[in-house]
């Protein structure tokens, strides 16, 4: 059995201060991932073919 004082009982947090991140940074670092993810979705599945090609053009410029 464990004690609510024991420290190797990491997996819950039960002193309310909401975990090791606050949540204002906690949004804020998912305002800009979860819109740059979309994007990156959205650019594969319409413009995928395209940026294959591209990328097969540039690796030529690289590769003497």
């Amino acid at each position: 059995m464990t004690e609510r004082g024991d420290s190797n009982n990491l997996d819950t947090a039960e002193d309310g201060a909401g975990g090791a991140m606050p949540s204002s940074v906690r949004l804020v670092i998912f305002g800009v991932v979860v819109p740059l993810l979309l994007g990156a979705i959205y650019l594969i599945a319409v413009r995928g073919h395209a940026l294959l090609l591209d990328l097969d053009s540039s690796i030529g410029i690289w590769c003497f």
